[in-house]
């Protein structure tokens, strides 16, 4: 028989359940205000990730498996996937690792990503580093951080497990968790849960690429990109919530 493999995967991926987003995700807080408002409110996506996409992230989870296992082997002492939930703050998500160093008595929190092999070279170009092109990663890790030291662990330092899909090529890169990146992310906290409590609609801080890649976009806009995906060219329209309800347009800030 001729089994088409490809499909038989795509058709199984979408009819994966949508993640449901009930609070503040430290995953989404560094991205578009507004983008994160829609999801925690549950407005449909107009543009949900394609199969390929959710593959993806399967394999980042794959790649979490083996280093779980391999810091056991290390004896390397850890909490993994630790569920989180701080209500005073309306914040919840998942930890990929907290790390303890039985010397100093601190944890670390450590948080893996996936990237493609030319990911290094396009920031080299762009003259950036790891941390300073993935803002959003520095506040997911920092909302971790802020979260694990409300519940009384002594956090200074997080890092990221970065592994190339390409090859299989691991690096770190660590980042410090002071006052200055506590207070921060803090205010972005505060400022989208004053979104929520008033019932205002944030401003779009989607730019560049983000846009086509949007969970809110517009598919009226959509065009192909380079490598014939389509892609918006529009985001996040504010007639995604009921004209004339509590969210009117003017209502935004």
């Amino acid at each position: 028989m001729n089994y088409l493999i490809a499909k038989a995967m795509y058709d199984y991926t979408e009819r994966w359940p949508d993640k449901e987003i009930k609070h503040i995700s430290p995953s989404m807080l560094g991205g578009c205000l507004r983008k994160h408002y829609y999801a925690i409110l549950g407005v449909p996506k107009t543009t949900p990730p394609g199969p390929g996409a959710q593959l993806n992230f399967e394999l980042g989870r794959m790649w979490e498996s083996i280093m779980e296992k391999a810091m056991q082997n290390a004896s390397i002492p850890f909490i993994s996937q630790y569920k989180m939930l701080d209500e005073e703050l309306n914040v919840s998500g998942t930890l990929d690792f907290l790390l303890y160093d039985p010397k100093t008595k601190q944890w670390e929190v450590l948080d893996s990503k996936t990237e493609s092999v030319y990911s290094p070279g396009y920031r080299r170009r762009e003259g950036k580093s790891f941390l300073s092109s993935n803002k959003d990663y520095v506040f997911q890790v920092n909302t971790y951080a802020l979260m694990a030291i409300r519940q009384g662990f002594d956090v200074r330092k997080g890092r990221f497990a970065v592994i190339t899909k390409d090859n299989g090529f691991v690096d770190e890169h660590p980042l410090n968790i002071t006052k200055t990146s506590l207070g921060v992310t803090l205010r972005r906290i505060n400022r989208l849960n004053r979104y929520l409590i008033e019932k205002k609609l944030p401003p779009c801080e989607c730019a560049g690429w983000k846009i086509g890649y949007c969970n809110y976009g517009d598919p009226h806009s959509q065009t192909k990109n380079s490598k014939g995906k389509l892609v918006n060219t529009s985001c996040c329209s504010a007639s995604l919530i009921e004209e004339g309800g509590i969210y009117a347009e003017s209502n935004q800030t």
